[in-house]
């Protein structure tokens, strides 16, 4: 097939890719996902032309150093492995736009992960990250970033200075404090804070002036913070499963929220205030008392 550009290999028990592969120079995608390969030979990093690279839900533990050679690559996808750790080479895939390690144990990113600076989307859900390296802030055209289900304690300082990224999941961590400086990422869209360890929220959270979706779901909230009061923006806000006891009254200033989640919380009444809101049209005050 010596024009082949697309190979898909999804779910074929394919233990070992063979040598021969690298004769496939025309190649752009190719999907080896679902199956059962524990190492990537040199030969796949040959590819010179591909574009993506699908690994996903194999028996990897590593990446090769020679995956430098790929300098073309867009799209690596590597969740559902074994991985622990980056190679400092991955740095030099400067074309690449999104990577999906979802569901490994990676535990540290190579200190110039920043180099890969045109990164749009980055997955990195149920890894072992408790921090990320300085250079992350030079990744200036980033959409989308989840770091949900890792180990981290505090909020990453390096994401302080993205003030370009729209979209941040850090849910499912042990974040107990947010920095005052979290108001410099003024271009945030959705914040997604859910199952960490938060119980109050600093006074200027109010001046991101694009914030429109907040999830502070299964955190330690004995009260709606008042800040939320003065962040005009907001359209959505999930605070279930905290330990919220009252609605404030001052609530109806949030004008433009239009869905509101306080459900599994310790509420026994409903301010007039709130019925004040008139874009809400989604409210849930289920299993409160």
């Amino acid at each position: 097939f010596p024009h082949l550009q697309i190979l898909t290999l999804t779910n074929n028990n394919i233990s070992e890719i063979p040598p021969d592969i690298e004769n496939l120079q025309h190649l752009r995608y190719l999907s080896l996902d679902n199956n059962t390969i524990s190492k990537i030979p040199f030969e796949v990093c040959n590819l010179a032309n591909l574009l993506m690279l699908n690994l996903e839900d194999n028996k990897l533990k590593s990446l090769p150093t020679d995956i430098k050679s790929m300098t073309l690559l867009q799209n690596l996808l590597i969740g559902g492995n074994d991985i622990s750790s980056l190679p400092d080479e991955i740095c030099e895939l400067t074309n690449l736009m999104n990577i999906s390690a979802w569901g490994n144990k990676i535990e540290t990113l190579p200190a110039n992960f920043g180099k890969l600076h045109i990164l749009q989307n980055i997955d990195f859900t149920g890894n072992k990250l408790k921090s990320i390296p300085a250079s992350f802030s030079n990744i200036e055209y980033m959409m989308i970033l989840n770091l949900s289900k890792n180990e981290f304690t505090t909020f990453p300082d390096a994401l302080l200075d993205m003030q370009k990224l729209p979209f941040l999941d850090l849910s499912n961590n042990k974040i107990s404090e947010l920095p005052k400086k979290i108001s410099n990422m003024s271009r945030l869209q959705m914040l997604n804070l859910a199952s960490n360890k938060l119980s109050s929220l600093p006074k200027n959270f109010s001046k991101m002036p694009m914030l429109r979706q907040l999830i502070l779901s299964g955190n330690q909230f004995f009260e709606i913070p008042v800040v939320l009061m003065r962040t005009k923006t907001l359209v959505y806000i999930n605070m279930s499963n905290n330990e919220i006891n009252n609605i404030p009254s001052g609530i109806q200033q949030m004008f433009l929220v239009d869905e509101i989640n306080l459900s599994h919380n310790y509420i026994n009444t409903i301010p007039i205030e709130l019925f004040m809101l008139e874009n809400l049209y989604s409210l849930n005050l289920s299993y409160n008392q």
